[in-house]
């Protein structure tokens, strides 16, 4: 007690997280009868395992940086002092990384880990996720989105879609599910149903061609 201080193994135990505590025994001693025994215990930090890292703030936009905060932990993850000069950041090659700061131009999750002096094997690495900017150019794209061939949409009659956008910002990132101003304007006029006032979806009536044009 706490449960979480030690983990318990027949009638071994053994230190997990670092604080004070007691270990409980029940002695039987006839049927529904049980007397319970109580011992303190205290545990302490162990020998220096690994490293964990800290991003803050975890979440950035393109090509902007988050702080790495590096700590020295034992083997059950308890804090053990440190400086952090003793450390230094890794990262993978679309991560730039200044000191104790990173940043990326490519959107997504990349992994930060820390080094220690000691070369310590052990890492737990902290999640950087890089979001995109906003989008320098867009293309109209339907879902369901039925492409047998690249840039080309086919559907039966009957048929329903809705339109959205898919964007690029100036680092090459997609921006996905860009909402368009709506009414999207499509051509021929005859053959295509919208639904909705202004229009939200379009099924199809009549076999065709058909060209659609929208502005973000």
């Amino acid at each position: 007690d706490p449960e979480d201080l030690v983990g318990i193994d027949a009638l071994v135990a053994t230190g997990k997280k670092v604080g004070q505590g007691k270990v409980i025994c029940d002695y039987t001693t006839a049927p529904n009868q049980t007397n319970r025994f109580s011992a303190p215990l205290e545990v302490i930090p162990g020998a220096p395992h690994g490293t964990v890292a800290k991003v803050a703030p975890a979440t950035v936009a393109a090509a902007s940086s988050a702080k790495v905060l590096c700590q020295l932990v034992d083997a059950g993850g308890n804090p053990l002092p440190s400086q952090q000069a003793d450390f230094s950041v890794e990262a993978g090659p679309d991560v730039q990384v200044t000191g104790f700061e990173v940043s990326s131009t490519k959107a997504g999750q990349h992994e930060i880990r820390c080094s220690h002096k000691s070369s310590l094997p052990d890492k737990t690495p902290g999640i950087l996720e890089v979001t995109p900017l906003a989008p320098v150019s867009f293309e109209l794209v339907p879902k369901p989105r039925k492409e047998p061939l690249p840039g080309k949409f086919v559907y039966e009659l009957g048929n329903t879609i809705q339109l959205f956008g898919e964007g690029t910002d100036k680092y090459g990132n997609k921006v996905a599910n860009l909402a368009i101003n709506k009414p999207a304007k499509f051509s021929p006029a005859q053959g295509v149903k919208a639904n909705g006032e202004p229009a939200v979806s379009f099924t199809f009536k009549s076999d065709g061609i058909y060209t659609f044009s929208a502005t973000l």
